[in-house]
């Protein structure tokens, strides 16, 4: 008898087992096309979206933003870039700093578009994209 208990309750721990992995299986699957989902609406947006280290050097740009400052090729860059020279001073001294206390800004400035030199009128919307422990380790931009 005491064999027949066991092995029931051996089978009743594999069941969970089985149930759990497939409720992870389900979970994962969720993330992972809500994470598909976000992509898409990224690289289909009309307007900038991009991620910034700390520092300034660009991590991430959408098409969209690729197409507005005129970056014809994947290549190190830097914010200081393509902000144009008459918003420069302000991006730089007030409005990164407002990010950094605040954890975010917005303001009305300039981008340069890099091959023709045009200025860009823009939104700029700044924040800060914090790592799992909640520490700033990102900047992220939109800017319409």
């Amino acid at each position: 008898m005491a064999g027949r208990g066991e092995g029931h309750r051996r089978a009743q721990n594999e069941a969970e087992v089985s149930r759990i992995r497939a409720e992870r299986a389900k979970r994962f699957a969720r993330v992972e096309q809500a994470r598909d989902d976000l992509v898409q609406l990224i690289e289909r947006s009309n307007d900038f979206v991009g991620t910034a280290n700390l520092d300034g050097h660009i991590i991430y740009m959408n098409s969209a933003a690729k197409r507005m400052i005129g970056l014809g090729r994947e290549r190190d860059l830097h914010f200081s870039e393509y902000i144009a020279p008459e918003s420069l001073d302000y991006f730089t001294n007030t409005f990164i700093p407002a990010v950094r206390q605040h954890g975010h800004a917005s303001a009305e400035m300039k981008l340069r578009n890099l091959t023709s030199g045009e200025p860009i009128d823009v939104i700029c919307s700044t924040f800060l994209l914090l790592d799992r422990k909640g520490n700033p380790n990102q900047l992220g931009n939109r800017h319409a």
